[in-house]
């Protein structure tokens, strides 16, 4: 009998021990980015040129009431336009448009471009300096992004909104130190951080942005020079505080409409502190490579299953 309950003392401990490992062994294989974040990539695109330092990066967002449209002014450096909702129509004055269908569609060529109208997710690319209209003929409202990297804008971007109803709102925008030598790689990506879970901000040969969305951002500083800005309001066309630098050693909090600028090399981490879920929208100016090259080369060509 003696022997009988040794025996199952011992096996009580050995079961209680296996379950000790594996929650260990579970531990050490999670890590906080794999358990609560989701990076989408939005869009991506290579250009043979780039403005040299300091130069002024910027993402900004139109909305077009039906039967309107406006200038897009002159493109001096790399820029993409992407279309969130509705329709846009765009004519082209190029031989090659730089238009592209969301992920899979070829560049449209022609005499003089015929107009094209850009939905959901398609993105157009400026390969001419000279400006041109963007239209919304359709019966709904329209928005679209408008990512710039120019050389330094003076005074940078205001909101306003036109007589017909146009909202030119200013999501966020820095000044960079460091550029990337070309050809450079603007990327744009949305990311999704559950509440308690933190993103490490690495150091990266080029700028990046960051525009909260939703949720509440805790931001902190490791190395280099980070900037943040609050916005004024929670509406569209609020215009942002002044940039402050975020202290090594310090956490810094934004909320929606809030914006982060990170200088080439810079590095820190951004923590969701609410409780629902943090969306940024991210923009970042790298160096492109051969294999970035091919990959977005095969990506214009297939078509989308």
């Amino acid at each position: 009998m003696r022997l009988v309950t040794v025996r199952a003392l011992l096996l009580v401990v050995l079961l209680g021990l296996a379950r000790l490992g594996h929650v260990a062994r579970a531990d050490d294989s999670a890590t906080p980015e794999a358990a609560g974040v989701t990076i989408q990539l939005v869009l991506r695109a290579r250009f043979d040129d780039a403005p040299p330092a300091p130069a002024f990066i910027a993402v900004t967002r139109y909305t077009l009431p039906p039967g309107t449209s406006i200038a897009s002014g002159t493109t001096t450096g790399p820029r993409l336009f992407l279309v969130e909702n509705g329709e846009v129509t765009i004519q082209s004055t190029n031989a090659d448009s730089g238009f592209r269908r969301a992920a899979d569609a070829p560049p449209i060529s022609g005499e003089g471009g015929p107009d094209v109208t850009l939905r959901p997710g398609d993105h157009y690319r400026p390969t001419d300096p000279t400006s041109f209209a963007l239209r919304n003929d359709g019966t709904l409202g329209a928005d679209f992004l408008d990512v710039i990297v120019c050389p330094q804008a003076p005074f940078g971007l205001v909101p306003y909104t036109t007589m017909d109803g146009i909202v030119v709102d200013p999501l966020g925008n820095g000044v960079a130190g460091v550029v990337p030598g070309a050809p450079v790689e603007l990327r744009i990506e949305r990311l999704d951080v559950a509440s308690g879970q933190r993103v490490a901000l690495a150091a990266v040969p080029g700028p990046r942005l960051f525009v909260v969305e939703s949720g509440t951002l805790g931001l902190a500083a490791d190395a280099g020079v980070i900037t943040y800005s609050g916005a004024a309001g929670t509406n569209p066309g609020s215009t942002a505080g002044r940039a402050r630098t975020v202290a090594p050693g310090t956490q810094s909090l934004l909320t929606a409409r809030g914006s982060v600028f990170v200088q080439a090399g810079a590095s820190g981490t951004a923590t969701n502190l609410g409780r629902s879920r943090l969306m940024l929208l991210s923009v970042s100016l790298l160096p492109a490579n051969p294999a970035t090259a091919a990959s977005l080369a095969a990506d214009s060509a297939t078509p989308a299953a």
